[in-house]
């Protein structure tokens, strides 16, 4: 029930969430909130292309 709840949370606009970190978001939280906050509000990420690539989850397709 809960993933498929999550399946139409993904395309609905607006919808934005930091997950699979591996257990290490204690170590990541402060850059990837840093992305999160420049992609929501339309800024460019303070990140190369390819870190913007593999953060993407286009690349999940």
């Amino acid at each position: 029930m809960i993933l498929s709840s999550l399946r139409g949370a993904l395309h609905a606009e607006g919808f934005f969430w930091l997950a699979g970190q591996g257990g290490h978001g204690i170590q990541t939280s402060p850059a990837l909130s840093r992305f999160a906050a420049d992609v929501v509000l339309g800024r460019d990420p303070a990140f190369t292309r390819d870190t913007v690539a593999a953060l993407s989850p286009a690349r999940l397709r």
